[in-house]
């Protein structure tokens, strides 16, 4: 947290003023209380003023990234490691097999592929392999 003491800017004063329309939304603020509070955080000139105005209100949450920005990284990092060999088959000459389709669909059939939230481990069925067996009585 910056020195409560220096100079807020408008970014800042903005900030405050989503964070209190948050609280409002989920109920720790009535309406007249928000009004108090924005019109309190564009007067603020530091630090300080802003942080008092949510210090009777718990920080907001981490903000959770959503499935779509996860996948859209996923695809940005495939493409970009395939371009790489886009590049190397266009500098030599661009003729022959179009070898790039093949880590092309590998790179972008893992990133749209399973999220890794399942397990992955393969269920067996009977005994579990790694159980001792009692040994076998010979005849």
């Amino acid at each position: 947290m910056p020195d409560l003491d220096l100079r807020a800017s408008d970014d800042d004063r903005q900030a405050a003023i989503d964070r209190l329309s948050a609280h409002f939304r989920s109920g720790r603020l009535d309406a007249e209380e928000l009004e108090e509070r924005t019109a309190a955080a564009n007067a603020a000139k530091t630090y300080g003023e802003l942080a008092a105005l949510e210090a009777d209100l718990p920080a907001p949450p981490a903000p959770v990234p959503s499935r779509v920005k996860q996948t859209g990284e996923k695809l940005a990092g495939a493409l970009a490691f395939s371009a790489i060999f886009w590049v190397i088959w266009l500098a030599t000459g661009a003729h022959g097999f179009v070898w790039p389709l093949i880590p092309t669909a590998v790179a972008l059939l893992g990133a749209l592929g399973e999220d890794g939230s399942r397990d992955r481990r393969r269920h067996h069925h009977g005994r579990h392999r790694h159980q001792r067996r009692p040994p076998r009585r010979l005849p």
